[in-house]
């Protein structure tokens, strides 16, 4: 039996794959340790080591990274519901604070709010002063802003509001005495604007109702009638800033809620073009007959006279035409209604005059609706307010002591009757018996 053989007695090959075999761990472990100054790769890292034989070894890891440090805590303050600041954090324009209020000093149900100033801040960085506002319910709000910036913000909200309401520029104030002033013209609203032309359409819309009653041949009739009003009166308002128009509509819805005939409602449509425009009483009769023609020129006052002698004219109209009367006191009764809008001194006098003129004549006529109203209008502008609630009875001998009437000297002078003027409306009074006068409210008068 031969001996097992012994490690030196291999053979030269096996020798040699063992030297390259040996050769290549020992080049890899030099490259491996050199790279051990690195923290980062050490921890990651498994360098080989060679052990008896040259078989390869694993090596321990090895603790490369320095001990962690402890760090100490950092206080932290618990967090409250009751601290709640939110400022600007240089100057501290606005500052708002918030915390709880005992139950004792807490209001029971209606916040509790307090105004205060306060100065604040030493002489080297100036002295501030602040506008400090409480609001005490559950919890106690405290916003506290600066003086200057709570002065600045006001004044800009009062120019902007004035810029925003268009103030009249001061061009437009002409002087009528000492300390008072006056619109040279009438200054249009600005908000909700009503244009003067077309004519507004809920004016419009409350006279055609009111003439419904006609013929459908003069609707054509009316609605050029409403055209040429409208275009005529133009870019021109009434004190009150509406468009001029709507007075020639609810003169003619007066005068159709009386019934009368398409010439009379079309007259009142066009009765203050000849006066206020450059339509002319020939243009009137081109277009819409002789008895409009007539009829307008009969309501129509020269500037050039004055007062009594343009009653004195009207009059002599009413005399060959009783229309004329049924017209003009169409409009004085809407002057009448809208007398809110005229100064003081206006009012008197327009009221005094409609009680010497206009008042008896509606009573001579039998036109009792526009006596009743007329007579009521008038005296809230003369009477004191105990005397507005008399009977009519009284009221009509209180109102005529306070302006006397003076027509039937006016018509004996003139001798003119108005006897025929009543029968001719007692007769129409037979055709239409239901006359009654449509209440105008506060927002259209």
């Amino acid at each position: 039996m031969s001996p097992a053989p012994h490690a030196d007695d291999r053979s030269d090959p096996d020798l040699a794959e063992a030297a390259r075999e040996a050769a290549l761990i020992a080049e890899e472990n030099r490259i491996l340790n050199s790279f051990a100054d690195t923290a980062r790769f050490r921890s990651r890292s498994r360098p080989m080591e060679t052990g008896p034989h040259g078989t390869a070894v694993k090596r321990p890891r090895a603790a490369t990274m320095s001990p962690p440090v402890t760090q100490r805590p950092i206080p932290r303050r618990p967090r409250a519901e009751s601290d709640f600041v939110l400022s600007t954090p240089r100057r501290k324009l606005i500052e708002v604070k918030t915390d709880w209020l005992p139950a004792h000093l807490a209001p029971s149900a209606i916040p509790r709010l307090s105004v205060a100033l306060e100065t604040c801040g030493g002489a080297a960085s100036g002295r501030r002063r602040r506008v400090s506002i409480t609001c005490d319910r559950r919890r106690r709000t405290t916003v506290s802003v600066d003086a200057r910036l709570l002065a600045a913000t006001v004044a800009f909200a009062v120019v902007s509001g004035a810029s925003a309401f268009s103030m009249a520029p001061l061009s437009l104030l002409h002087v009528k005495g000492p300390g008072r002033f006056m619109l040279s013209k009438p200054v249009a609203p600005v908000f909700g604007e009503v244009p003067t032309y077309p004519a507004p359409n809920g004016h419009v819309a409350r006279f055609y109702q009111s003439a419904a009653y006609l013929d459908r041949h003069a609707g054509g009739a009316l609605r050029e009638a409403v055209d040429v009003a409208a275009r005529a009166h133009e870019h021109q308002r009434r004190k009150s800033g509406e468009p001029f128009i709507v007075h020639p509509l609810h003169v003619a819805t007066v005068l159709a809620d009386l019934r009368m005939d398409a010439d009379t409602v079309m007259a009142g449509l066009l009765h203050d073009t000849v006066e206020d425009t450059s339509l002319t009483v020939g243009d009137i009769q081109a277009t819409f007959g002789d008895a409009v023609a007539r009829i307008v020129e009969g309501v129509t006052d020269e500037p050039t006279q004055i007062d009594s002698e343009n009653q004195q004219d009207l009059l002599l109209s009413m005399s060959s035409e009783w229309r004329v009367a049924l017209v003009k006191l169409a409009d004085r009764l809407h002057n009448m209604r809208t007398l809110k809008h005229m100064p003081k001194e206006k009012r008197i006098k327009k009221a005094k005059e409609t009680m010497e003129l206009f008042v008896p004549l509606a009573r001579k006529m039998g036109i009792t609706p526009i006596y009743e109203e007329l007579l009521d209008l008038c005296s809230e502008t003369l009477l004191p307010r105990g005397g507005r609630l008399l009977p009519g009875a009284a009221k009509h001998a209180l109102m005529t002591a306070a302006a006397p009437a003076n027509l039937d000297s006016t018509l004996a002078k003139l001798n003119i009757d108005l006897d025929t003027h009543h029968a001719r409306w007692q007769s129409h009074l037979d055709a239409y018996p239901a006359v009654s006068l449509t209440p105008c409210t506060s927002v259209e008068c």
